[in-house]
């Protein structure tokens, strides 16, 4: 398989094109002027369009980097560093599915996540009070941090 396009060259000789006025070259060649004069000017506005988003860009990503240094940048003596592991609390909330009632605390799982928000109606499933008081207490962290 070739990684060029080919040209059916059969199907190319067929391929009609509109001459406007064949009877009236004058008339013909003042529209085909102001189609080439049009298409210059679509070529302009787009050339014009592109430097401009160029610029847009690039004022955008200067801006960016500065607000960026401005934020992340910090006087060394007042900072504290610490790992991750230290600045957080590890926490799985991985465990056991808890068990499903008929009724009770709505249980959203990840069947209820659409897009964005949640759908209620894709999953009716529920579970009682003491579970989910169970679960809610499961990856709380000790203390706070600050």
């Amino acid at each position: 398989m070739s990684s060029f396009a080919s040209v059916d060259m059969d199907g190319f000789k067929k391929f009609l094109i509109p001459r406007p006025c064949p009877d009236n070259p004058e008339k013909s060649l003042a529209i085909q002027s102001e189609i080439v004069r049009i298409l210059d000017k679509f070529t302009a506005l787009t050339a014009e369009l592109t430097a401009e988003l160029t610029a847009e860009l690039n004022m955008r990503k200067k801006q960016y980097n500065y607000y960026r240094d401005q934020l992340l940048s910090f006087d060394e003596s007042s900072v504290e560093w610490k790992t991750l592991l230290e600045a957080c609390d590890y926490v799985d909330y991985r465990g056991k599915t808890p068990k499903k009632t008929q009724s009770g605390i709505f249980l959203v799982t990840a069947k209820n996540i659409r897009m964005g928000y949640i759908d209620y109606h894709a999953s009716q499933e529920f579970i009682s009070e003491e579970d989910y008081a169970i679960v809610m207490r499961r990856g709380l962290p000790k203390k706070a941090m600050y």
